[in-house]
Formats: C-alpha cells, structure tokens, sequence
C-alpha cells in the first residue's frame, strides 16, 4: 500500500537513496533539504530524519547541534507526522561495554570529538521521552555500498584504490567496526516507520571487519595496502542486533564477500571520469 514518507537530508548519501528506494516501492516522497523546509503545520506523514553531521563535527560544534538535534525537535514539535524514524549511530558504543539498545553509555563532554555522541543521544532522549510509539530511534551502523557520492572511509579507500590501485592506511590493522549493506538498511528503515513494535533498534551486520581484512582481500584483488607506522587503532564491539533479528528478516551481506563488486563499481566511475593513474 502507498504511504507518505518524508525524507529529511534528502541530499545526503543516506537520504538520496531512501528517496528512490520508497519512489520505487509505490510510495509518495516528501525531500527536505536546507533550501525547501516545509510550512509549520504540514502533513509529512512517516518521517526519516536522515539529516546529520559526519564529518568535521569536532570543528562546527553549533551546526552539529542544529541539525542532528535542533533539527528534529522542530518537526517533532511543529508538524504533523504519522511517524517519526531518528537516524541515529552505533558510534555512541564507542566506549560501551555492551552495544544491546539497553546498554548504559558514557560520554566525555570535555572532548571535542563527543560532539557528535552527544548531539545524538540528545536527540534519542528526546524522542524516546515522548510518550508516542511511533516515534522510533534506529542506530545505524557503517554504509557499505556501490559509492558514487559518500564521504566516508570505504569510499575513500576504494576511490585510491581504483585511481592509484593502492592505499595507505591511516588507522592501524586492528581497528574494526560493523559495516551493513545499504540494501538491508534500504530494505529495513521503511519497514521499521510503518510497523516497528519497539522504540529503539540496532541495524547493524553484527560482525566486525578489521582494515585488516579488507587489505589483504584488496591485495588479493591487485591493489598494493600499508599501514602508517603511526597508525590509531579504533575498536568497538561487535554490534548486538538480537532484538532486530526477533522482529525483522534481516538479508545477510558481508563486506569482505562484497569488495569484489565495490571495486569493480569504483574502477568504472574512475575510468568513466579519467581519474585513473
């Protein structure tokens, strides 16, 4: 059945995507960005707020706020939803012992870089106190996908990689995170809007991949890998999503099986465009 959706940071990576996806799903599509905020009042229907600051947020600490806070306590506040889906992260178990949605999490507000855990955990608090079910908070893990236009560390790599065929490395062999395919969040965030039973998921694979990892698959692939001797290692835990397993069929796609496809995309956006070195 059709629905009207709303996309707030239909520009991004994220929210460009959502928005052919529900097109191509039969639904209606509001796009919000910076240049076209609808009236006080108007019916927006299931709202995604997938608008946010990914990067330099240390460094614009007020626009952080704005939009990854600000933002959605406006339309939480001033227009009418059926729905309301906060894209938040699985960043803030940066220094959890556990990552089930109900883990206790600590932050640093003397740290620059906690910006970012902050503004979105004060924007989750926000939404999780309103006393209204259909106002959800979905903390998302890393992207993986065909990039094109992303702005994140496997499209950077992989953008080195088709260019120069090799990458140096900035955070050491160890560092690991969980990395989900676009396909399942595409799939998933939808479906979560219009019939999710609880207030707070984890979309996320479940499994870590260390850069060790992905080098020695990109090796195995032609591309020449080092580390920096300097190199910072960043470690989380893998990613509980036992709670979203309960309620969701959930595709399983691994990054590592992945990088193949990701590469060959990225070496014909390289060739198309001349960049090949």
């Amino acid at each position: 059945m059709s629905e009207l959706f709303t996309v707030v940071g239909a520009q991004g990576f994220l929210g460009a995507a959502l928005v052919q996806q529900l097109k191509q799903d039969g639904h209606t599509v509001i796009q919000i960005t910076r240049e076209n905020w609808p009236e006080l009042g108007a019916r927006l229907g299931h709202v995604i707020f997938a608008a946010g600051k990914t990067t330099q947020f240390a460094q614009r600490p007020i626009e952080t706020v704005q939009s990854q806070t600000s933002l959605p306590a406006s339309i939480l506040a001033d227009y009418n939803y059926s729905s309301f889906l906060y894209i938040s992260s699985t960043r803030v178990y940066r220094t959890a012992n556990s990552t089930h949605e109900g883990a206790t999490l600590s932050v640093a507000p003397g740290s620059s870089d906690e910006i970012y855990n902050l503004t979105k955990l004060t924007a989750e608090c926000m939404c999780l106190a309103l006393e209204n079910p259909f106002v959800r908070v979905v903390r998302l893990a890393n992207i993986f996908a065909p990039f094109s236009n992303a702005n994140n560390f496997l499209a950077s790599i992989l953008n080195d990689a088709a260019r120069a065929r090799h990458i140096n490395f900035k955070s050491g062999p160890e560092t690991e995170k969980d990395y989900v395919d676009l396909r399942v969040v595409l799939e998933l965030l939808p479906k979560i809007s219009l019939s999710g039973q609880k207030r707070l998921y984890n979309l996320a694979s479940g499994q870590n991949t260390s850069h060790k990892q992905i080098a020695e698959k990109l090796e195995q692939l032609g591309i020449s890998t080092q580390f920096e001797p300097s190199a910072t290692i960043d470690k989380y835990l893998p990613i509980d999503v036992s709670l979203l397993h309960s309620e969701f069929d959930v595709p399983n796609y691994q990054l590592i099986e992945e990088l193949p496809h990701l590469l060959k995309h990225a070496n014909q956006i390289a060739t198309d465009k001349g960049l090949k070195t």
